[in-house]
């Protein structure tokens, strides 16, 4: 299996999902996020996607 190191999404303007295929299985939870590998659409690259639940007024003042 290739390594995701390196492979980060920083930012993708509209919704996720039109421009990646996300797996099922989480990569890692912690207190604010999940990561999940998911597949760029366009040129089938894997990338680590975290995705930060940004409901939580606690957590959103860190990322803003």
């Amino acid at each position: 299996s290739s390594s995701l190191a390196g492979n980060l999404v920083r930012e993708v303007p509209g919704k996720l999902n039109d421009n990646y295929k996300i797996s099922k299985n989480v990569l890692g939870r912690g207190a604010s996020a999940e990561c999940y590998v998911g597949t760029l659409i366009e040129t089938k690259r894997d990338f680590a996607i975290k995705i930060i639940d940004t409901r939580d007024e606690k957590i959103l003042k860190y990322f803003t």
